[in-house]
């Protein structure tokens, strides 16, 4: 583990794996034995946590550690991640070998080994593709083949994973109409993860909103290019 002029640091901690701890040497270095691969992250002394998967295939690997405080101030470390949702084979067992998530300990438990990663940044943003709430099928959108509903136990993965803010703007917040909506917004709403992307309105849907980050407001909007020029029979 380096600095970010290359230096050797001496002070690094490498937590992973439910609590398990490794520190570097003198010249930067720490060895780990482990069976299947590792998330865990590494911390320093005014330095910026770095999230990071060790393999057991793995031979020698170089990490860089930025200082928090740069030249032109204080920096912030953000994550981005793609879709989420808990539908579909998460509630039924369809598919052999995914775990299912119909209550809250099993939806922090799908995305448990995630959370060293996501958690250690100063704001962690997804895309939730899906509708939140527990809606009739009938009160789908009629005529749309692919339909994505997750129930509020979502909530629980996303409050697992560190999630500060979530996108709304994809071809699926949608699939159960205005009543879909406002499903997911009444669910979001008392977790205080800010949700742009979609709205009563297009005058809702487009506006930005802010985020508190490591003591910075960040600006967030949320838009998608897909529509149904190309899927869902046109919709």
């Amino acid at each position: 583990v380096v600095d970010e002029f290359g230096a050797p640091l001496d002070d690094v901690s490498f937590e992973y794996a439910d609590g398990e701890r490794a520190e570097s040497d003198g010249d930067g270095n720490f060895e780990i034995d482990i069976a299947q691969p590792v998330a865990g992250v590494l911390t320093a002394t005014g330095k910026l946590t770095e999230p990071l998967v060790v393999s057991p295939t793995d031979d020698d690997i170089s990490v860089r550690l930025f200082d928090r405080v740069g030249p032109n101030g204080l920096r912030l470390a953000y994550h981005f991640g793609g879709d989420v949702m808990l539908g579909r084979r998460y509630q039924a067992n369809t598919r052999e070998g995914t775990a299912l998530a119909n209550d809250a300990t099993a939806a922090r438990a799908v995305v448990s080994d995630l959370t060293p990663l996501t958690a250690s940044a100063d704001m962690t943003v997804v895309n939730v593709e899906t509708v939140i709430g527990d809606l009739a099928d009938d009160q789908a959108l009629a005529g749309k083949r692919f339909l994505i509903q997750s129930p509020p136990q979502i909530l629980d993965s996303l409050r697992e994973l560190g999630v500060d803010a979530v996108t709304l703007g994809n071809n699926h917040a949608n699939d159960w109409g205005d009543l879909g909506v406002l499903s997911t917004f009444s669910t979001l709403g008392p977790t205080g993860i800010v949700r742009p992307g979609a709205g009563g309105s297009r005058e809702d849907a487009t506006r930005g909103v802010l985020v508190n980050a490591g003591g910075r407001l960040v600006g967030r909007v949320s838009a998608t290019t897909v529509n149904g020029d190309f899927v869902n029979d046109e919709l």
